[in-house]
């Protein structure tokens, strides 16, 4: 939060381990990350994205799936992009995801027409999660 008010870098690194991935593995994102590969033939590298509704649907079903409910990951990063490599029987994930003004109040400055400040307070934050978890698709 210190970032997007201001008050912090406006890039932030997540490494694999860090306990906001592993919870973010731990929840319906990553099965949806998961599920995107398999359904484009499990290539050794590649990319996807999540957008905002299905975000929002991920966060609905953690809801009832997770002890923690409404403290999950993608409640905070909202829609995001992902590029993915596998190879040894290891998947490496690196999720993209930028916080805004217009993410960051469920949409409304969008709809009132307030552009997003880019620096600065209440600018862009670039959020980047590594992740490295067994190869769902073997190998």
């Amino acid at each position: 939060m210190n970032a997007y008010l201001g008050n912090g870098p406006k890039e932030i690194e997540y490494p694999s381990g860090d306990p906001f991935v592993i919870f973010f593995q731990q929840s319906t994102a990553m099965l949806a990350i998961t599920y995107q590969i398999q359904k484009k033939g499990c290539k050794s590298v590649g990319a996807g994205s999540v957008g905002s509704v299905e975000a929002l649907e991920d966060s609905v079903m953690d809801l009832w799936t997770t002890k923690e409910n409404w403290q999950n990951p993608e409640d905070q990063i909202g829609a995001y992009t992902f590029n993915y490599a596998r190879d040894g029987g290891v998947l490496d994930v690196t999720v993209f995801n930028d916080i805004t003004l217009n993410s960051n109040f469920y949409h409304l400055p969008a709809f009132f027409g307030i552009d997003n400040p880019t620096s600065g307070p209440n600018g862009t934050v670039h959020q980047i999660l590594h992740i490295t978890v067994p190869d769902p698709c073997g190998g």
